[in-house]
């Protein structure tokens, strides 16, 4: 008995001790967090969030636990045993055993209502446009219903109606384990009345263990846990000695029947709700593979079908509610009746109705629904102002139009981002700590009048590089706290030895250009994984200028007293060493978030960004970074959902590239700035977060002048256009003209869907200057030859405007895969690649790329050396071509030369070469 109570004791202060730990670990990162979003100005997008995940996950709460309250009263109204005889039971044990089961009755009620609270807790985004938003101002074709209410009303009344479903089944499985524990005289119902050595102990540590699970591991194990500890405890009670008299326990059977009746019908009411959604749902997504939207048979069957679904499901209900009695006849004959009806008119009627009427005249019957299907993506993508023009090239490349196209033939890479990364890292690196994730593509005045295309990366922290031993001490992330600089280099120039021209370079960061210089270095934020960071520490840092030691920037909050420094403790994951290390004092900053993706997404969570955040040089020398962010809905009416290509979610189909996000690398400073104003969901969102948007017209200049189109944006756009193009009906019904990316061949021959290249170009039919644009070429579907172009323009005033340049269809436009097998065919050019590919070195072919020059295609391709050992890419050939010809050289200006020569014109001058 002693240690009975001992151990129960012990088990009870491990259960104090865990929930104070867990409900003090919620708290600090609460805390930690409020910190954090005020810090940076973004207190309101914190607490709003927090409130209404609070009001959501309470009201759901207190929902649940009155309707198992009501449905509790049901249960127990009828006390009257169930074939039972009364006497079998005393007075005492009929009374025990009512508080056994009204315990455990409201035990499993609170835990679901639990369950359920958590759930709604991550709907704020939907509650929140559906308590406030923007309108769109229009209609769809289909139910003419408001566009708002599909993408703001439709989303968070789908998740009630899945709440109640929730709720609903739930209910229906905790009363069937009671019904089954109450009906049937066998071992498990025993539980209930067992006082055997160890069950207090063993029902503590099985329960939290659930509960423990739960948190941890989520719903599933916890479930596989709670069934295991269930089957356990029923073992234990069933291999000890307990009343015989306990095969009466069918005491509240009728009551639990009455409940069941009562649930059913509240799940057909539900079942009814859920039909009238699903019609708004056809006209979002449809349910043929005719069109992804509404189409004939939807419009003409199945939206009747779902209203006379919706009045048989509310008929349904209430007869289950008007009955007193479960009958296994009539009941399980309604459901069978259900299921009869669906396979008869939800799958054979409309299957005939398609196959003897809508595909004989398919055409005719839903060109309508195509058009309004045209329509509504072409709105969702904004692909209604797309700048359409004809380009007729010419198949050979004269003088005259390489002199027209000066900045692009001045601006032609030779410098594919991979191998330009390749090399940075082995050449510029520099320390075992730092390296390059990628590069960049943009645009420098390099010189007063010398606009140019460049690529840049930054040199970032990177702790996994450091030798063995290193990792685990907890002063090397009080050390190593950040990059150092970036370097920058031309896309067209390549030195004697085949490597990069850097104009920004080395540590600490020079530069050649006046116009190009860094103030101040230091990256503290960056695309790499960073951990958090805790500055002023005492510790000296490691710097490149040797200027920070034992100073703050202001990046983090202060840890001003020790409560804080023990909430930071276990926010950080390394308590033990944060709580009583003497590094960490009063005026130490804790800076969190660090990588950049994760820092926006945090400080917006209601938008999705792209994925590649892009490094810019500030005018006063500092860096930052810049990311694009869109807003995003899946449930716009009658338009194309995209099929989760690049960053975005599967299944969205309604697109806007409404805010460009900037981070300061060395502050932090995230400030988020509004790009389309014309978006109603970006509006919307402005209701709600009125203080964390800023103005277009605030974007400062020397960021809008590095702003570009994304090109996530783009490639999306484009996947879109490429069938969504035409205008006719009929002509998308019989997909005469889809279009398609081409292929190029890249590292050891491997073949790969061609990637959008950014690059300065002098676009024909347009008078002025070379524009920063970001291009793909297109194919007609599986051929060969190109059929179009895009042209997503970055510079102002024309940022984020696509265009597409139709080729003619009477002929044929060489396409990037029949130029790739024209290299690998030329002689000369195989005989040095083989040659070269072999003895410990590898041949590397760039990215293919194809730029308008004058009236003609140039078609451009790097060719790359590296040892296997040492991968250091060194520039050995670039490839020129038109359709007809083909040369190459060991720079821009001598493959030129060739290739004019070639066509039988005049040689220009060669220019200067640049060391």
């Amino acid at each position: 008995m002693l240690w009975s109570r001992i151990l129960k004791w012990c088990v009870g202060a491990l259960v104090v001790v865990t929930l104070g730990g867990m409900v003090f670990g919620w708290y600090a990162s609460w805390q930690i967090d409020h910190l954090w979003f005020t810090q940076l100005g973004y207190g309101e997008v914190f607490l709003t969030q927090f409130f209404t995940r609070i009001v959501l996950g309470v009201v759901s709460f207190l929902a649940s636990l009155f309707f198992f309250t009501l449905l509790y009263g049901v249960v127990s109204r009828n006390t009257k045993p169930c074939g039972v005889e009364v006497d079998s039971f005393s007075s005492l044990e009929r009374e025990e055993l009512a508080k056994k089961f009204k315990f455990w009755w409201f035990f499993i009620s609170v835990f679901f209502a639990v369950l359920v609270g958590m759930g709604a807790t991550d709907s704020v985004k939907e509650f929140l446009l559906f308590r406030k938003s923007a309108s769109f101002g229009s209609v769809d074709a289909i139910l003419k219903m408001p566009i708002d209410f599909y993408v703001y009303k439709f989303p968070f009344l789908v998740i009630v109606n899945e709440w109640f479903l929730f709720l609903f089944v739930g209910t229906l499985f905790v009363l069937g384990i009671v019904w089954f524990l109450c009906r049937t005289p066998d071992k498990a119902r025993e539980f209930f009345a067992y006082k055997g050595p160890g069950r207090g102990i063993l029902s503590s540590l099985l329960f939290w263990g659930f509960i423990a699970s739960f948190i941890v591991g989520g719903l599933f194990p916890a479930v596989v846990l709670g069934g295991l500890a269930i089957i356990f405890i029923m073992f234990i009670a069933g291999r000890t000695k307990t009343p015989t008299n306990l095969d009466s326990l069918g005491l509240f059977q009728p009551g639990i029947s009455r409940a069941l009746l009562l649930v059913t019908g509240l799940l057909f009411f539900d079942a009814t709700a859920a039909e009238l959604l699903a019609r708004y749902q056809l006209v979002i997504k449809g349910s043929s593979n005719i069109l992804p939207s509404t189409s004939w048979i939807d419009a003409h069957y199945f939206l009747s079908y779902d209203l006379a679904l919706a009045f048989l499901f509310l008929l349904i209900g209430i007869t289950f509610l008007i009955a007193r009695h479960f009958s296994w006849k009539l009941h399980g004959g309604i459901v069978g009746g259900i299921v009869g009806l669906q396979i008869i008119f939800g799958m054979a009627v409309p299957g005939l109705i398609t196959k003897f009427y809508v595909k004989p005249n398919e055409p005719i019957l839903e060109k309508p629904y195509i058009e309004a299907h045209l329509t509504a993506t072409k709105n969702a993508y904004n692909l209604t102002d797309v700048i359409e023009s004809r380009f007729d090239p010419s198949s050979q490349l004269t003088q005259q139009a390489v002199d027209a196209a000066s900045d692009t033939i001045s601006n032609i890479r030779i410098w594919d981002y991979r191998a330009f990364n390749t090399a940075n890292n082995q050449l510029q690196a520099l320390k075992t700590y730092y390296r390059f994730y990628d590069a960049d593509t943009d645009r420098y005045y390099l010189d007063k009048d010398q606009y140019r295309q460049v690529e840049i990366s930054a040199r970032e922290l990177d702790l996994s590089q450091l030798p063995p031993g290193a990792e685990g001490r907890f002063i090397v992330p009080l050390t190593y706290t950040h990059g150092d600089g970036v370097v920058v280099a031309p896309v067209n120039k390549v030195s004697e030895e085949g490597r990069p021209v850097y104009v920004v370079r080395d540590i600490p960061p020079s530069s050649t250009s006046p116009y190009l210089s860094t103030n101040d270095p230091r990256i503290y934020f960056g695309e790499g994984t960073y951990g958090d960071l805790f500055l002023n520490t005492g510790v000296k840092e490691v710097d490149s200028e040797g200027k920070v030691d034992e100073r703050s920037y202001g990046l983090g909050f202060p840890i001003t007293n020790l409560f804080t420094k023990f909430m930071v403790s276990l926010r950080s994951g390394d308590w033990s060493n944060v709580l009583f290390s003497q590094y960490i004092k009063n005026d130490t900053e804790y800076v969190m978030h660090r990588e950049i993706r994760d820092r926006v997404q945090s400080l917006a969570p209601y938008l999705t960004f792209d994925a590649d955040p892009y490094p810019i040089i500030r005018n006063d020398g500092t860096l930052s970074w810049v990311l694009d962010g869109y807003t995003t809905t899946n449930s716009y009416p009658l338009s194309f959902a995209v099929d989760g290509q690049s960053n975005y979610p599967y299944g969205k189909n309604y697109i806007r590239n409404s805010v460009k996000a900037v981070v300061d690398a060395t502050t932090g400073k995230t400030d988020f700035y509004v790009w389309d104003e014309n978006d109603p969901i970006l509006k919307s969102w402005e209701m709600q977060f009125p203080h964390s948007l800023k103005p277009k017209n605030t974007i400062p200049e020397d960021v809008v002048s590095h702003l570009r189109f994304p090109n996530d944006l783009f490639e999306n756009l484009t996947s879109v256009y490429n069938t969504y193009h035409v205008r006719d009906a009929d002509e998308f019904y019989n997909r005469q003209d889809v279009w398609s990316v081409p292929q190029e061949t890249l590292e050891q021959g491997s073949v790969e869907t061609m990637k959008s290249y950014y690059n300065i170009v002098n676009l024909p039919g347009i008078v002025g200057p070379g524009e920063f644009v970001l291009l793909r070429p297109v194919t007609p579907y599986q051929k060969d030859n190109m059929t179009a172009l895009y042209v997503g323009r970055s510079d102002m005033p024309n940022t984020g405007r696509l265009m597409v340049y139709y080729l003619p269809k009477d002929r044929l436009v060489a396409g990037p895969s029949q130029i790739e097998t024209r290299i690998d065919q030329d002689s000369d050019l195989s005989k040095d690649l083989t040659l070269w590919n072999q003895q410990g070195s590898q041949v590397v072919r760039g990215g293919l790329f194809v730029l308008p020059v004058g009236n003609t295609f140039l078609y451009v391709k790097s060719i790359y050396l590296q040892a296997k050992n040492n991968p250091i890419p060194e520039l050995k050939l670039v490839v020129l071509a038109t359709e007809n010809q083909l040369a190459f050289g060991a720079n821009t200006e001598e493959a030129l030369q060739k290739l004019l020569a070639k066509e039988g014109k005049n040689v220009p001058e060669k220019p200067k070469k640049e060391k």
